[in-house]
């Protein structure tokens, strides 16, 4: 048990160090770029990378129900980054950073506790520490001079991130990279078929 609590633990610093990379770069590139075209790039570029993984590495197909919800966890990762890279384009990285981050934490633990019980009193206080201190980190003086109407993206940014997360959490059971591999390209065919309907640029 011990090992698969440390082994948990080196994949949530892993999974934190890229999110956090792949949030500074796209929250730096939006500022002078179309925030839909750096949602293009990357999910393209994800897509053509889990495919490699996934041909590479193999393993069984999963069900179509496992598939169905990586493709709606890809719908609901693409809504949560298209709104988080608006958010960062802002002049409030920072507080939208750390509500995003807040929220999207805390819905899959709100779930996992209905289905799978509440958590012990150290694992909460370590859940209220972590949120704690990543709002502290994060938000900067003038956080009390934004208006509420300005929460909107980064709250949305979360709330999709968090659905994003219990759903491929879900879908991951019987196999890994297919279930990533289908939520990735549903949010790339998703995003193309916006841009096309509405005629946005990339540029």
């Amino acid at each position: 048990m011990a090992n698969q609590d440390i082994l948990a633990v080196a994949y949530g610093l892993a999974a934190a160090s890229s999110w956090g990379t792949s949030d500074f770069s796209g929250g730096f590139v939006t500022k002078t770029s179309s925030v839909f075209g750096v949602l293009l790039v990357a999910s393209i570029t994800g897509t053509v990378i889990l495919t490699i993984c996934a041909l590479w590495v193999g393993g069984p197909v999963p069900d179509i129900y496992a598939l169905i919800l990586g493709a709606l966890a890809g719908i609901a990762g693409l809504i949560g980054l298209a709104a988080f890279y608006k958010g960062l384009a802002s002049e409030h990285m920072g507080m939208v950073a750390s509500l995003a981050a807040v929220i999207s934490a805390a819905l899959p633990v709100f779930f996992g506790m209905l289905m799978e019980g509440f958590p012990s009193n150290r694992q909460i206080a370590g859940f209220a520490a972590a949120f704690a201190a990543i709002w502290q980190l994060s938000v900067s003086e003038k956080f009390h001079t934004i208006r509420w109407r300005q929460l909107s993206l980064p709250a949305t940014a979360g709330i999709a991130f968090g659905f994003s997360f219990i759903l491929i959490d879900q879908a991951v059971e019987q196999s890994l990279l297919w279930p990533l591999l289908a939520a990735k390209m549903m949010g790339t065919v998703v995003l193309i078929t916006l841009l096309r309907i509405f005629r946005i640029g990339t540029m």
